[in-house]
């Protein structure tokens, strides 16, 4: 089976109104995620994911798709012709996450650890 899709973020502007406008157009049920301060919540809308805002980081909207080796999957990327937008790290104990553009510019995380 090929890497699935496993999680997605819609980001930007400001958090508490994208929430609000995401549970009301689609009836999602988000739950606020600490230490955001109710700027970025989860939810389970098919698959699992977040709606906020986060300090300095632009509007986006990605998947993030899961991969063994997050860094690895990344540099696949650039050799293909992706850009890198964040390095492999941690966010959380045993979850890995990375990030690129694609060649169309679109941004796409890796996720590891879920």
């Amino acid at each position: 089976m090929a890497d699935p899709v496993v999680y997605f973020e819609i980001v930007g502007g400001d958090g508490r109104a994208q929430q609000d406008f995401y549970r009301d157009l689609f009836g999602w049920e988000l739950t606020p995620v600490e230490p955001s301060d109710g700027g970025y919540a989860r939810t389970t809308a098919g698959i699992e994911g977040g709606v906020g805002a986060f300090p300095g980081a632009p509007s986006y909207v990605t998947v993030y798709v899961k991969a063994q080796d997050p860094a690895q999957a990344l540099e696949r990327a650039e050799a293909l012709g992706g850009s890198r937008l964040m390095d492999a790290r941690e966010v959380r104990p045993g979850i890995t996450v990375a990030m690129f553009r694609d060649p169309a510019g679109n941004a796409v995380g890796i996720i590891s650890g879920v």
